[in-house]
Order: structure tokens, then C-alpha cells, then sequence
């Protein structure tokens, strides 16, 4: 029978991380190190472990310049982080390993990922040619791959799994050798033939056997740590969950995720005690596309992309460009684009007519920007389609008709007609005071009107008296702690710029300072924004929302604009990070942004939130 949990008692267990700090020391235990000094730097706790030379630090996390600095020590260099996670950091002195190899868990190097793949490739193609299940072989195999390690190798053809097994506790080199060879005999899937292997992707997990429970306040913030391995642990049976399976299955939460990890462990989740799941780290890579392949690093399902500050500009550039063709490639005969598009079935939704106006808007600012006629045109036929349509529709609410009026209104402008421009404007006069508030809503109304009637003493004070609505709300949302989301109040930061200076309010241009300083200092440490306040979950639409406004000020927000260029890179599809997509829906997705870690899903309106951030870049928008 298992016991009632006590929310005083998981609370007291959370506040000085005991079952953690429990489940490292026996980890240690394992491997012979439970003599060593462990520097326990946490909130409510400081204190060691063991004396002598300070081999573990235990923090909080970026906590590892705090802690050396209790101990007299600068050394952050000589440190290796050998777990994180939102809540607490473990760090190992490397200086223990200058006179032998460092272990497996300070991870492979890309040499040694790629001889990791090649070695799985040739050990595949010499059973399949033969049939026959030799022991673990090679020349020259790094010392590395004589230690003890769990691994999977998933096999991936043509945008199908069709292999994914697990072994544990064998030498490197022989996990690899055998885990590879179940994986193309996985009784689950089609085994792979000879002639298919040459097709073939290849991936590798190498987990880390320093599995420690997730914390309740883990559990009840309801998010996946999509890097992370877990491990279910009930009535005597077990269920893996690798990144990998997040390019396979949507999971909306933990909760969505604990569903589908139950059925494998064939137990469920109400009988479940929280220390019953554990959670690891993945050392993960993949195959690249091309000949010869090249050993490219995972981060959870995506694939990474190490991106300097020099190289940012060049990037963003080749984003927009991709995300542009792939809007262009969307478009239908009539000038619609549908607004998402699932890779794992190819399902496209039919119509969405703000994020069509929005996204159109952004084609044509780009396409001025770089000169690309094929950019405008695809615009234009999508302005075409909306006149055609948008007004005389009798079932589209007066919201969403007046929000897309905005943006149509935007885009009109940008192809100058401005005759139609003129008309919309109208129609949006005449809806928006017939619906009630809405943080965005309201943001966008104010942000036409000061864009629409420079000069208008009225319309002006209307404006004024939107975004102060606006302000309030967020100003109450900030000091009561409420579960703030952070896609509802950017369009403050230019709406009080604007007015401020229209004014000469140095009150309200320092406010638009702050909200904007607020907005940097979200920033999580991928360089993505987080769906709301203290939430690990990020998603492109709402960080690439962000990102267009920050652009506004390129100079004063260059190293958050900087930042965040690497994790959009990784977000965009590609034809390497596309390995999971059938052939004929990945020449359709490329250049389009995977929705999270865990959606695969593309929403037109992403693409378009970056075109408009690198167009202003570039100086084409002005602040509105």
C-alpha cells in the first residue's frame, strides 16, 4: 500500500532538497567517491560534505561564481557541470583529471561523437550483410569508451522510426555495438533491410546514470525539461522517456507526458509517488544529412546550433530568407496561407484570418527590405484575398474582424493603396468600440490609432487612454504576482515610447524603459522568453512577438536581440532537424518554426513575428 502524500511534508523535503541530495551521495557511493568534498551552496543551507580537496559543488542555479567565492575560489574554468536543472546546478572540478581522462559524464567531444556514429554504422552494415552477432571490435577506440554507460541508438528512415532500444551497464563501445543491433531488430517496428541503411539517420543517446527525483514543486509546474531523460520507477517495472520521443508524440504538459510514460511502465500515474520518477541527463547527437556525415549535437529533440554575436546578423538573415520561401511555399492559388501545418501528418488548418493579415504584413516589410519581388507579390495576393473577403463576411466576430483590419491596415500601406488603407481604417473606427477590453486588443487599437491620425487631438487622447488601461493592468498583474503571461503587454514598450515623446514626458518614456528592461530580464538562459512569469515553457510565437518589439531598439537590446538569433536558429527547420519528417511533408515545413520542444507544429504567425523583428533591424519599420 502506498501512503497519502503530505503537502507539508514534500514541502519541507523541496525547501532543503533532501531526497536530491540523498539520491547524489548515493551516486557517489557507486562510484567510490562518497569521500569526497561536496560544497552544499542552497537556499536555507550552506554547508560540506566530507573535507579536504572540494571536488562537488551543489547550487542553485548560476550559482557557481556565488559558491566559489564563499570558498575563496575564482576558478569557475576548472569546473564541469555535470547536471542542471531550473531549480539546482551540480559541478565537478575537472583539476581531479589533469593526469587522466576526464569521465564520461563531462560528455564526448565531436571527435568522439562521430567515431560513436561511425562505429554504429559499420557494426549495422556488417550484420546486416551477414546476419550474424559478433562481439564489440575496432582499432583505436578512445579509453572513453571503456567506461560503463547506458545508451540508445535510434534508427530513422526517411522520416520514420523504425528502431530504438536501450542497453545498459556494458562498456561504451559495446552498448553502442549492441543497442545498435537491436535497434534494426526492434521487434515494434519494420526491421530495417540492407539496401535501406545508406537512407538511414542515425542517433545516439548516451544517458547519464545520475538519475535524482523531481522536486513537487517540479511536478506541480506541470512543465517537461524537454533536454532531460526520465525514468518511471513502479511496482517493479520500469518506462524510459528520451528527448527523441518528442519528435514522434505532442505533449501539452507533464501531466499530457506522465500519461503516455505510464502506459509504457503499464501502471498508473495514481498509484505513483513522486520519488517513483527520476530525471537524467542525455548526452544526444545525430547524424547530419549530407556526405560525409558530420556528428551534430542535440538539444532535447532539436538539433544545436552554437551561434557567436559576430555571426548574428548573417544568421537572422538567413532565417527570414528561409521563413519567407516557406510562407511563399504555403501560399495557395487564391493568396491564402494556411495558418499551421503538422509535420507528423502533413494536416493543414484552412484559415485564420489575423494571422494571415499579420503574417502578409510582414512578407511585404520584408520584401521591401531585401528588394525581393516575390516577397510583395505573395503579400499582395493575400491583401487581394482579404478584400475580397474579410468585409462582407457575416460569421467573423467584430474582434477578430478589427484586429485583422489592423493588420491588413499595415500592409495596405505598405503597398500603397492607400485608398483601401483608408477604408479599413474606417471599419476599425467603427468596431472597436464595440469590444470589450483585451490587454492585446487594446494595445494594438492604441497603436493604429497613433499610427492613423497624427495630429487628432481626440484620437490621440483615445490612444492615450487605451494604453493607460493597459498599463494599469499590467502594473497590477506585476505587484500582485500573478501568473503574468508575457506575450500581453510588449506592445506597452513603443505605446508609451510614442506618446512619451509626442508629450515630452520623460515619466512615460522612463516607464517604456522599464517595462522594456523588465522584458530583457526574462530572458531564459537558451535565449528564449518564457510563456509566463517563472514558467520554464517557451514557444516561437510568443518569444518571436518579443523579439519584433526589442528590434525596435537594436543598439540598447543588441545582446538579448543576440541571444535569442541562436535558439530561433535551432527552432527553424532545416534539412537536417527535419530527420523525423516524411520526405514529402519536409520539403513543405522548411523554413517554418517547430511551435516548442513539445509540438512540432508550424503556426504561419511565427515566421511572421520574425520578419518583422529583422525588417526593423535592417531600418525599414520605424517604431510605429
Amino acid at each position: 500500500m502506498i501512503l497519502p502524500r503530505f503537502h507539508f511534508l514534500e514541502k519541507f523535503l523541496d525547501v532543503y532538497y533532501i531526497r536530491q541530495i540523498i539520491a547524489f551521495t548515493e551516486w557517489l557511493k557507486r562510484h567510490s567517491l562518497e569521500h569526497e568534498n561536496i560544497f552544499i551552496d542552497l537556499p536555507r543551507q550552506e554547508r560540506s560534505i566530507n573535507s579536504g580537496f572540494l571536488s562537488f559543488i551543489f547550487c542553485a542555479p548560476g550559482g557557481l561564481a556565488v559558491a566559489l567565492k564563499k570558498k575563496d575560489r575564482q576558478d569557475a574554468y576548472a569546473w564541469c557541470m555535470i547536471f542542471r536543472s531550473a531549480e539546482y546546478e551540480i559541478w565537478e572540478n575537472k583539476e581531479k583529471y589533469t593526469d587522466r581522462a576526464t569521465p564520461l559524464r563531462f560528455g564526448l567531444s565531436d571527435d568522439e561523437k562521430e567515431f560513436a556514429l561511425g562505429y554504429a554504422r559499420c557494426t549495422l552494415s556488417e550484420y546486416l550483410k551477414t546476419g550474424k552477432l559478433s562481439t564489440a571490435s575496432a582499432n583505436n577506440v578512445p579509453d572513453i569508451f571503456l567506461e560503463t554507460a547506458n545508451v540508445d541508438v535510434a534508427l530513422w528512415v526517411r522520416g520514420a522510426l523504425r528502431g530504438s532500444r536501450i542497453v545498459e551497464s556494458l562498456p561504451l563501445i559495446a552498448a553502442i555495438h549492441e543497442a545498435a543491433i537491436r535497434s534494426c531488430r526492434d521487434e515494434r517496428f519494420k526491421p530495417i533491410a540492407a539496401e535501406e541503411l545508406d537512407t538511414a539517420t542515425i542517433e545516439i543517446a548516451v544517458l547519464s546514470d545520475l538519475q535524482l527525483p523531481l522536486l513537487d514543486r517540479e511536478v506541480r509546474a506541470n512543465t517537461i525539461a524537454p533536454e532531460k531523460g526520465y525514468l518511471l520507477f513502479a511496482q517493479g517495472k520500469r518506462g524510459w522517456f528520451l528527448p527523441a520521443t518528442l519528435n514522434r508524440v505532442t505533449f501539452k504538459d507533464l501531466n499530457d507526458f506522465l500519461r503516455l510514460i505510464e502506459k509504457k511502465a503499464g501502471v498508473q500515474k495514481v498509484l505513483l509517488p513522486t520519488l517513483s520518477l527520476r530525471i537524467f541527463d542525455v548526452d544526444n547527437f545525430i547524424e547530419s544529412s549530407r556526405i560525409p556525415r558530420m556528428a551534430l549535437a542535440l538539444r532535447g529533440p532539436i538539433i544545436r546550433h552554437d551561434i557567436s554575436s559576430d555571426d548574428a546578423t548573417q544568421t537572422l538573415d538567413h532565417i527570414a530568407t528561409r521563413g519567407a520561401d516557406f510562407l511563399c511555399r504555403m501560399q495557395e492559388a487564391d493568396g491564402n496561407i494556411p495558418p499551421i501545418i503538422n509535420p507528423l501528418t502533413g494536416r493543414k488548418d484552412q484559415i485564420d484570418w489575423i494571422r494571415l493579415a499579420l503574417t502578409a504584413w510582414a512578407l511585404a516589410l520584408i520584401g521591401k527590405v531585401d528588394k525581393n519581388h516575390r516577397y510583395v507579390e505573395a503579400a499582395r495576393k493575400v491583401f487581394t484575398y482579404i478584400v475580397s473577403n474579410l468585409y462582407g463576411h457575416p460569421f467573423i466576430t467584430e474582434k477578430k474582424r478589427c484586429s485583422a483590419f489592423i493588420y491588413a491596415y499595415r500592409l495596405a500601406n505598405e503597398l500603397g493603396e492607400t485608398g483601401e488603407a483608408a477604408r479599413m481604417h474606417t471599419e476599425i473606427l467603427d468596431l472597436f468600440p464595440k469590444i470589450p477590453y483585451g490587454h492585446i486588443f487594446y494595445s494594438q487599437v492604441a497603436l493604429h490609432l497613433l499610427e492613423s491620425c497624427v495630429g487628432d487631438a481626440v484620437v490621440l487622447a483615445k490612444a492615450e487612454e487605451l494604453s493607460n488601461a493597459v498599463l494599469r493592468k499590467y502594473e497590477h498583474r506585476i505587484k500582485s504576482g500573478d501568473n503574468l503571461e508575457l506575450v500581453q503587454f510588449p506592445e506597452l514598450i513603443p505605446l508609451l515610447r510614442i506618446i512619451g515623446n509626442l508629450h515630452a514626458d520623460q515619466g512615460m518614456i522612463r516607464k517604456s524603459e522599464e517595462i522594456s528592461q523588465w522584458y530583457v530580464s526574462q530572458q531564459l538562459y537558451d535565449g528564449s522568453f518564457p510563456s509566463a512569469i517563472g514558467s520554464r515553457f517557451s514557444y516561437v510565437r510568443g518569444s518571436g512577438k518579443i523579439f519584433e518589439v526589442l528590434c525596435l531598439e537594436p543598439e540598447k537590446n543588441k545582446v538579448c536581440i543576440g541571444r535569442i538569433v541562436g535558439w530561433l536558429s535551432e527552432m527553424q527547420y532545416d534539412e537536417n532537424n527535419t530527420y523525423f519528417v516524411e520526405e514529402s511533408i519536409r520539403k513543405e515545413i522548411i523554413g517554418g518554426f517547430r511551435h516548442d520542444y513539445m509540438n512540432q507544429a508550424v503556426w504561419i504567425d511565427a515566421v511572421g513575428h520574425v520578419l518583422i523583428g529583422v525588417a526593423r533591424l535592417k531600418g525599414v519599420q520605424k517604431a510605429v
